[in-house]
């Protein structure tokens, strides 16, 4: 067996630009999407795209991510990175408002199909989104929700969905 006498110092370790950077706030849904067995999900507001593209690493080969977000500029942010993450080909962005993509995908037979579901869109309609994401996530599915404000703290809910 050799011995390793020497390792790469971290300066000299680069890590692709897809990796770097995002903030605290951004990894719930990745660390989330990553611990459940996901093939299907949904997400309510893709803003930039990082979780977008988190979501779908964690997805499989065949694995899909419905992306909803109603502003293409800020979405095209995310999608150079997505490609050089190779994982673009997993992402299906409709740019249209989030209850007007979940209607369809309830609408084309999708209910109780979804892995996992994250909610960051305006908040003024999450509830909505709730609902939804509800029929769509099959038992033992989790919906996360981000930034529920508790009056002066945000917090990252999750609900695992057992029964029906």
């Amino acid at each position: 067996m050799a011995e390793v006498t020497s390792t790469p110092a971290a300066d000299d370790v680069q890590e692709p630009r897809w990796r770097q950077g995002g903030s605290v706030n951004e990894l719930p849904a990745a660390d989330l999407a990553t611990g459940t067995p996901a093939a299907e999900e949904a997400e309510a507001g893709v803003y930039t795209g990082y979780n977008t593209m988190n979501m779908a690493l964690a997805v499989p080969a065949d694995g899909r991510v419905v992306a909803c977000d109603i502003n293409i500029d800020f979405a095209n942010i995310g999608k150079p990175f997505w490609r050089e993450a190779e994982v673009d080909q997993k992402i299906d962005l409709r740019i249209k408002p989030a209850a007007e993509t979940l209607d369809e995908l309830l609408q084309a037979g999708e209910a109780e199909t979804y892995d996992f579901a994250f909610i960051d869109a305006d908040k003024v309609n999450y509830g909505l989104y709730y609902e939804k994401c509800l029929q769509l996530i099959r038992k033992g599915g989790v919906i996360a929700i981000d930034n529920v404000s508790t009056g002066s703290v945000c917090v990252c809910v999750c609900v695992c969905v057992y029964t029906r």
